[in-house]
């Protein structure tokens, strides 16, 4: 298909659009400006009645005063020359209500006069003003002499205001024909600029939208040519390329679509292998898992048995080394005793040997004893041959003598007593010497106790020692069985993940088989 695009020259649809634009803004200006204009026409209008209201006013008052009227003298210079200020205002507004650009354009369209009277007529009320200020004589009334020469000014004046009034009214007609027919023409060139805009936009898209409309029918067969270089043959150049594109795609996609389906089932069927390997090599794992969880379970029973062993040898150490603290302690409190034993026979044989001193002075005390006797039985006899004066001394012979008896058997007493606790201190002597000879032999049996309890206590250690590393190469076993059991765990949680994902695999293969089989058909509905 060839599509046409009439063209103005080589614009572009933005630049017929800006065109538009420009117009309607063109349009709104003039409408703007052509209001202004009426608005200075009717403000030019409203100062040239004031104007010629102010003049007709000062000239009637000069006219009074020339002629001499009753109430001439009345008049004052003030009244006139305020009203003279006033006209000069208006002129002066008039002159000022258009800018520079204006005056030269209402001169070139023949309205010269229009622009050239308000400064005309400010001369002329300044040159009245003159001539008053000139002829007034200090009294403020204004003289018929005065009257009669501002007569001519003022006629100028009000000439100024007749000849403004018809130029302003031609002013005003001619700006309204101007502003209406350039309102028209510019309506005239935004409704072609529409016509053209629609003629030119529409009747591409419409083409466009019929060729798109084909092309999602799947009608890839006509082929179109755009003309020109505005954005529309630009759209239809782009509906071109896509449609070639989408020809060149659809027909890479029927390839496509075949070798998907051939890869499909392709990994359909290795995927189904896959699935039937990967659960076999799963039951093997579990059994493989059930054999190491059984292993790692008597592992588990070794473990408890040592340590229970290790408790057994730990309490056996226990007992060991409180047998060998109590086995200590008794070897010092033997020590203790032999200590005190050997105190006992020192003291003992100290013992004897005061018992053998007692026993010499007892010896001398009867030896005493004896000679007391023997004075005290020849004081008697010498008593006795005294007769009566010898009787005192008798008596207390024989009280000496009864003393010395009371001696001798009190040394006698104490002798057989020091001899019985000589005997028993020789007893207790050989006791204590026995009991020496016993402890010396309890204290060398209970070092060899000591001794074989330490050899015990070491060997005890050795054992709980090799317990120990028993425990500790069980415990090591345990882990790593349980390591194995873990990692078969992983391994089977692997198989199982690689399983699902084989089916998901499986799974998707056969989406995919079906999803190349609907892209074929898909494919197949396009028309290249």
């Amino acid at each position: 298909m060839t599509f046409e695009n009439p063209r103005l020259g080589h614009w572009t649809l933005r630049q017929r659009f800006s065109l538009a634009l420009w117009t309607i803004v063109a349009v709104i200006a003039v409408s703007m400006y052509g209001t202004r204009l009426l608005g200075k026409a009717a403000t030019f209008h409203f100062l040239e009645r004031n104007h010629m209201e102010l003049a007709l006013r000062i000239d009637a008052a000069l006219a009074s005063v020339e002629q001499g009227a009753r109430n001439a003298g009345e008049t004052r210079i003030e009244g006139i020359t305020g009203m003279l200020h006033e006209a000069r205002d208006l002129a002066v507004r008039a002159g000022e209500e258009t800018f520079g650009f204006e005056k030269v354009m209402l001169s070139l369209l023949g309205f010269g006069p229009l622009v050239e009277l308000p400064a005309k007529d400010i001369a002329d009320v300044d040159a009245m003003l003159a001539t008053i200020a000139a002829g007034s004589d200090g009294n403020g009334v204004l003289s018929p002499e005065l009257a009669a020469r501002l007569r001519p000014g003022m006629d100028v004046v009000m000439k100024n205001s007749r000849d403004f009034a018809p130029l302003t009214f031609a002013a005003a007609r001619f700006i309204k024909i101007n502003v209406a027919v350039l309102s028209l023409l510019c309506a005239a060139v935004l409704i072609l600029t529409a016509t053209g805009l629609r003629r030119r936009t529409l009747r591409p898209l419409a083409t466009a939208v019929a060729s798109a409309q084909r092309v999602a029918g799947g009608d890839l067969t006509e082929s179109m040519t755009a003309i020109g270089h505005d954005e529309a043959a630009q759209l239809t150049q782009a509906l071109a390329d896509m449609n070639a594109s989408l020809g060149r795609l659809v027909r890479a996609a029927r390839e496509d679509a075949d070798l998907i389906a051939e890869s499909a089932a392709t990994v359909r069927q290795q995927s189904e292998a896959g699935a039937a390997g990967m659960h076999q090599q799963s039951n093997a794992v579990t059994a493989i898992s059930s054999t190491i969880e059984e292993l790692a379970v008597s592992i588990a029973n070794v473990a408890d048995r040592a340590g229970a062993i290790k408790q057994l040898s730990a309490e056996s150490l226990a007992c060991s080394r409180q047998g060998w603290d109590h086995m200590q302690h008794l070897v010092g409190n033997v020590g203790e005793i032999r200590q005190a034993v050997e105190d006992i026979r020192q003291t003992t044989e100290a013992f004897m040997r005061n018992t053998g001193s007692i026993s010499a002075l007892t010896q001398q005390v009867k030896a005493i004893a004896e000679q007391t006797n023997l004075l005290a039985l020849n004081a008697a006899i010498e008593a006795a041959r005294a007769g009566e004066s010898g009787r005192g001394f008798a008596v207390v012979a024989d009280e000496v003598r009864k003393l010395a008896e009371q001696s001798r058997r009190s040394g006698e007493d104490i002798e057989n007593l020091t001899r019985l606790l000589s005997e028993n201190s020789q007893s207790v002597a050989r006791s204590v010497e026995r009991g020496v000879e016993t402890l010396h032999s309890g204290q060398a049996y209970m070092s060899n106790t000591v001794a074989a309890l330490e050899t015990a206590i070491g060997r005890v250690e050795e054992a709980n020692r090799g317990i120990d590393e028993i425990g500790l190469s069980v415990r090591e076993q345990a882990v790593a069985g349980n390591d194995i059991a873990r990692n078969m765990e992983n391994i089977s949680s692997a198989l199982e993940a690689t399983s699902a994902s084989l089916a998901v695999s499986l799974h998707a293969a056969r989406g995919l088989d079906q999803l190349a089989e609907r892209l074929q058909a898909a494919v197949g509905s396009f028309r290249v």
